[in-house]
Formats: structure tokens, C-alpha cells, sequence
């Protein structure tokens, strides 16, 4: 036999082993299901078709086989008609039940589809300014140390400063949040404790988050 065909044989040996770990391994991951339905669903139903071949009076009695199959269908008139009431009560419970919980568990999954496609289109929707390689964080003065504004401004202009000198920073800017929760201004070159004057026509937000579109109340100027 030719080095060639031991390799092709090796390699169709080590497929079919291969093959083998994974059949077992998925076996493996089934065990749990199957002992759950062996241990609540197939030895209960076996237990009650034996118990269902006995006379039961409290305690197991004589073997009686069909018999109490036979009893209860038509033989015994009072325990038939029982039975077949009550057939009758579960068939029509379930004739009016299923189809409403089919129905209920269709809408349930159209909304759910009908939600996961409108988070889909809003996070493709552009939030009209580029946010990548952009850095926000939140800086909190002390009042005690910072009680005047002035002192606000000086500390933010200098943070500014630092921040523009690091490599690859484009630009720095900052929103003052008020005590009603709106931003009341943004970067330098707005009214706030982060300074004063105009917002430029290409005023950046963060480190390189420029504006695409739109117009933004900034600090009592529009920025387009």
C-alpha cells in the first residue's frame, strides 16, 4: 500500500473518530433533558396505565386487566356518564383555550419582532455628530475650594489646555449641567463657568465628535 493511500486512510480514521466524540458529546448535553422527561413524564404515565390494570380500594387490589377500561366506557352507567361529561368539559376547554393562546402567542411574537427591527433601524440612525474616538467623563468641583466661578472657569480653561496638549486630541469641550438637569453650556467659547463669547461655526464636542447636521442651541448660540 502507497504512503499516499495510509494517509487518506488515516485521515478518514481520524474524521470518523472525530465524528464519534461529537455524536457522544452531543449526547452527553441530551442526558439532562431525558432524565427529566424519563423521571416526570414517561414513568408517571407507565405508573398510571399499571395502576389502571388493578382494583384500588385505598390499597392495590386484585388484577383486573380491561375491566375497569370496559367499567367505566359504558358497563358502569354512573361512572361512564361522569366520564363522558367530563371528556367533553376537557375537549371543549381546550377547543376554546388553544386557539386563544395561539393567537395571543402570535401578536406576542409580531411585537416582539416589530420591537427588535425598530431598535434595529434606531441604532442605525445617525445622532447627526461622528461619536468615535470620542471620551466623555464627569468632573465634579468641590465647593468649598471652587466657590466663586471665576474660579470655575479658571480651573476648566486650564483643563482645556491640558487636554489639547495630549497627542491626538482634536478638542475638548464640556457641558455645564444645571440644577434642572438641561446642559446650560458646552466648551469654550460658551456662557457658563467653561468661559464666555461666541459658539464658532465648527465648535466640536469631546475629542473629534464633530456635528454632521442640524442645529444645536449651545450656550444662547445656534451652531448649524
Amino acid at each position: 500500500m502507497s504512503g499516499g493511500a495510509i494517509a487518506m486512510n488515516e485521515r478518514a480514521a481520524s474524521r470518523r473518530r472525530r465524528g464519534l466524540i461529537e455524536n457522544a458529546q452531543a449526547y452527553l448535553f441530551l442526558v439532562p433533558a431525558i432524565v427529566f422527561l424519563g423521571l416526570f413524564k414517561i414513568l408517571p404515565a407507565l405508573y398510571a396505565v399499571y395502576i389502571s390494570l388493578f382494583r384500588w380500594d385505598v390499597v392495590q387490589g386484585a388484577f383486573r386487566g380491561l375491566d375497569n377500561y370496559f367499567d367505566i366506557l359504558w358497563q358502569n352507567t354512573t361512572r361512564s356518564q361522569a366520564f363522558w361529561q367530563s371528556l367533553s368539559t376537557t375537549v371543549t376547554y381546550a377547543l376554546i383555550t388553544v386557539p386563544v393562546e395561539m393567537a395571543l402567542a402570535l401578536v406576542l411574537l409580531v411585537g416582539a419582532g416589530l420591537l427588535v427591527r425598530s431598535f434595529q433601524s434606531l441604532m442605525r440612525v445617525k445622532p447627526g455628530f461622528d461619536p468615535s474616538n470620542t471620551l466623555t467623563m464627569r468632573v465634579t468641583l468641590p465647593f468649598g475650594t471652587y466657590k466663586r466661578d471665576a474660579q470655575s472657569i479658571e480651573f476648566f480653561d486650564r483643563l482645556f489646555q491640558r487636554i489639547d496638549a495630549l497627542p491626538g486630541v482634536q478638542a475638548a469641550g464640556g457641558v455645564e449641567q444645571g440644577r434642572d438637569g438641561q446642559g446650560v453650556g458646552n466648551g469654550r467659547g460658551c456662557e457658563g463657568p467653561f468661559g464666555r463669547g461666541e459658539v464658532e461655526q465648527r465648535q466640536r464636542f469631546g475629542a473629534g465628535a464633530a456635528l454632521w447636521a442640524g442645529r444645536g442651541q449651545l450656550g444662547g448660540a445656534v451652531l448649524e
